[in-house]
This record gives structure tokens, sequence and C-alpha cells, in this order.
């Protein structure tokens, strides 16, 4: 199983609410009452906009609004799918809730954990991470996969942790996706925690400072071009024909 995330903003004119309440029901009605066969898991992730500031002050502020995820059997299917006409429905409709210009990097990943897969829970927190310049990402996959940040999430109360590296190996090809990308700065891997509530990040981040940080900033990654996004999530079940 693979997944694509792509986090975005919402364009420039729109309330918060207006972006959000679009995207829950227009874009994921579009993806619904579509033919999206190729789709395992569809899941939105709305920023929480009174998400406290200070536990993440390790890392590059970012104006992201919202992130998709998306599971697929194999690149295949991720292929195919864009060649799809809901997919190409979906892309049209991009224009009418999000800011063109944010500079978009998604990635297909590989999910290593399996977080998130009890009932829905209150916030979820992305940590989307690119390597230290110089650091061959091999070496990079192998640390950020470690198993001690599964004892650090558990130390600093998450109820799961999952973490999204990178296929390297993929690549969209001649397909036509229209992403804002020019720089190429892809980004290496996507941290997921789950916490019971705001209250409990704050709590973390004061109470077990040094687990925290190595969990929120590890030495690996390159903290003036990694960022975060703290988001409730919302998933849809698509059609499955």
């Amino acid at each position: 199983m693979i997944k694509f995330i792509d986090a975005f903003g919402r364009k420039p004119e729109t309330t918060f609410e207006q972006f959000s309440t679009h995207y829950a029901n227009v874009h994921a009605g579009i993806a619904r009452n579509g033919s999206l066969h190729q789709i395992a898991r569809y899941v939105q992730n709305h920023r929480i906009v009174d998400a406290p500031n200070e536990p993440w002050s390790a890392l590059a502020p970012w104006a992201a609004d919202a992130a998709a995820e998306v599971w697929f059997a194999s690149g295949t299917g991720v292929l195919d799918m864009i060649a799809e006409p809901t997919a190409k429905a979906l892309l049209a409709d991009e224009a009418n809730f999000m800011d063109m210009n944010f500079q978009r990097h998604p990635i297909i990943a590989r999910e290593h954990g399996d977080g998130g897969s009890s009932a829905a829970q209150a916030v979820k927190v992305q940590l989307w991470f690119r390597r230290r310049p110089g650091t061959d990402f091999d070496e990079f996959a192998d640390r950020i996969r470690s198993e001690s940040f599964d004892a650090l999430s558990e130390a600093v109360g998450a109820n799961d942790h999952v973490i999204n590296v990178r296929d390297s190996e993929f690549s969209f090809g001649d397909a036509d996706v229209e992403r804002a990308d020019e720089d190429g700065e892809s980004f290496d891997a996507v941290r997921e925690l789950w916490f019971p509530d705001l209250e409990t990040i704050s709590t973390a981040a004061k109470s077990w400072s040094s687990s925290w940080a190595e969990l929120i900033a590890p030495s690996i990654i390159d903290t003036k071009r990694s960022h975060r996004l703290v988001v409730v999530e919302k998933e849809f079940a698509l059609n499955a024909h």
C-alpha cells in the first residue's frame, strides 16, 4: 500500500470556513460521486485554526490550510487514477477554493505504522520533513523509521504514530498533474501523531522537552525547510464502481 500526500493553502479571497466547507462538501462530493476505483482510502485533513504555535517553534512557519491523503494498492493505481474523468474534475475544482500559487510538494510515500486505525481522534499532527543538506536519502529513511520514535511518541502522550517515507523510485512520468513545484524540493517524509486534545500537546512540549524536541525536530532534518500542520481528519467512503 502506498499513499499520496498533498498539502495546500486556501484561495486568498476566501475565509478558512469557506475553504473548509468547499473542500469537505463540494470537492469530496466530486470524489464520492465519481469513479475512482483505484483509491483504497481517502482522508482530508483540515487545519485547526486555534492550534498553539509554541510547541512547534523549532520548525518553519507554513501557510498550509489542509492536506489530502489518498491510499492506493500500487504506484500503477496512482497513474491510472490520474487519467480518470473524475480526477480531472477534481483538478479543475481546485481553482475554486485553493491558492494556485501555493508551493505544493506532494509525495508518494510508504506508510510505516498503523496509526489512525481506531475511532476518530480529536487532533492529528503532521510533520512535513526535509532531510538535512548533505544527508543521503537512504540514511535518512533508515533513521526516521527507527522504532525509538514509537517510544518517544508514547512518552509524550500520543495515541498513535505513523511515519510516511517518500518512495524515491516513484515518478509521475508524463502524467498531466498540475503542481507548483518549480524548485523541485520534495518533502522526504511526513510524520503523523494523534493526540486526544490540544492541551495534551502543550503539556507534552513542556513536560517532556527533550523527548518532544527529538520527535518533532530530529537532528537529521532541516528545520528551516520542514513544517507542521495541526489538523482534524475527515474520512470519506468512495464509490467502488
